[in-house]
């Protein structure tokens, strides 16, 4: 990949880029000798150029998919690219999605005391980031992964401790 320096200055509304360097001593020499001496607030930033290139040229999408340890999907949506990215490799458990239902059908949240009494009795789900074409290719990339993890034991069977709604527990995906 290659990498790119971008020299930017001002910030807020005022923040913008002045430049972009191939090295960074060029953009560094940009910040500190070419913008004046009275703007202090000049910065480089690094970013790697197009580096979902592979992605696009695959016509992938982002997209989470929350499923269950039987493999009932509960919800699948668009993500960012960034997201997906960094945790293709892992997947959290969480009854968060059933607190939101729930809060969204009575119009009320739950209490701590009522969660914890609720808690044995949700089913915990899997949230799963993959690169697919469309929504069926990704349920069926998460399903591949859900039973991976199973078949390895890495999905424990029944409530894992969680105590509040919105705890996850990050777990590793099993090579393979």
């Amino acid at each position: 990949m290659t990498t790119i320096y971008i020299v930017t200055e001002g910030s807020y509304s005022d923040y913008h880029i002045c430049a972009v360097y191939d090295t960074k001593e060029a953009a560094e020499y940009h910040a500190k000798h070419l913008l004046g001496r009275w703007r202090n607030d000049a910065g480089v930033e690094e970013y790697e150029l197009n580096p979902h290139r592979q992605t696009i040229a695959d016509r992938l999408k982002p997209f989470m998919v929350e499923m269950g340890r039987d493999g009932t999907t509960y919800r699948v949506q668009h993500a960012a690219v960034d997201d997906v990215v960094g945790a293709k490799d892992c997947f959290s458990l969480s009854s968060g999605l059933y607190v939101e239902r729930v809060h969204e059908a009575s119009g009320c949240w739950l209490t701590n005391d009522e969660w914890r009494s609720l808690a044995e009795q949700l089913p915990v789900t899997g949230t799963f980031h993959v690169l697919a074409m469309d929504e069926q290719h990704a349920v069926k990339i998460a399903n591949e992964r859900r039973a991976r993890v199973i078949a390895e034991n890495g999905w424990p069977e029944g409530f894992p401790g969680l105590t509040d709604p919105w705890q996850t527990v990050p777990m590793e995906l099993p090579n393979g």
